[in-house]
């Protein structure tokens, strides 16, 4: 540290580049929220907002997106029957409308959320609370994937139970949950890397596209379906649902400086 000779009453030491640096390091240490994992994260928050004030003026979104969830999937198990008996290939099929319909919930929440707070202009008040905005996203988006998880499992034992043909529900819930943790891992990345209205309409527009295409190549798609074991389909969707769990972790740590840039 070196004196300043011609300061007023005398000699101020004046810190070097290596102080100065350590002095900023610590105030960003202890100014930036620390690394955390996971699940201590999502139960402190838990603990001390409750999941009443996490989902505080936006419950009737909720309950539209499960109201609406409950037709998509009412409408496949009425029609499963008759789908099943009029196509060699139904069960394959069957799969592929199931793989497309297992992220309607998560996404129709999300959106429904998103589309609730901007209007009402509530995202800059979550933004100056005591718990980083994506922090709080992130243990939204959790409650999103276990209800879509409930949702998805239901929705398989149904269909199965009317389809009139005894079905492989494990393969069904192998390909449900698989399709439910990918469009998350892909919605969680386009929140993360694309500003707004962009983040609302990347991964609803490339989902409908390739499931569009799937539907096309429906016979080659419906064979590997049908083919598809038990055990690899609900492996496929336990290394999806570990990518999305750390994806997520990673998101709730964002730097404060992309912050404002992932939801401006």
């Amino acid at each position: 540290m070196r004196p300043i000779d011609d300061a007023p009453g005398g000699r101020i030491p004046y810190p070097d580049k290596a102080e100065r640096d350590a002095s900023v390091a610590m105030i960003v240490t202890r100014g930036m929220p620390a690394r955390m994992r996971l699940v201590d994260s999502v139960a402190e928050l838990v603990r001390s907002a409750g999941l009443r004030s996490l989902f505080f003026g936006v419950w009737d979104c909720v309950f539209l997106g499960c109201l609406a969830a409950a037709c998509v999937w009412g409408l496949l198990a009425a029609g499963a029957d008759g789908f099943m008996q009029r196509d060699s290939a139904a069960q394959g099929r069957l799969m592929i409308l199931m793989f497309l319909a297992s992220p309607f919930l998560y996404e129709f929440v999300h959106l429904l959320i998103m589309l609730r707070e901007r209007e009402r202009r509530t995202l800059d008040l979550w933004r100056v609370c005591r718990w980083s905005f994506h922090r709080l996203a992130a243990v939204r988006m959790l409650a999103f994937g276990a209800a879509s998880v409930t949702a998805d499992t239901m929705g398989c034992v149904v269909v199965s139970a009317l389809s009139g043909r005894r079905l492989p529900v494990l393969t069904m819930l192998g390909v449900s949950f698989a399709s439910l943790f990918l469009f998350a891992l892909g919605q969680l990345a386009v929140d993360a890397r694309c500003a707004w209205p962009a983040s609302a309409a990347v991964m609803p527009v490339a989902w409908l596209a390739a499931g569009g295409a799937a539907w096309a190549f429906s016979d080659r798609v419906a064979g590997m379906m049908e083919r598809l074991p038990a055990a690899v389909s609900l492996g496929i969707a336990a290394a999806l649902a570990v990518a999305f769990l750390y994806a997520l972790r990673r998101y709730m740590n964002v730097p404060a400086s992309r912050r404002a840039e992932a939801f401006a």
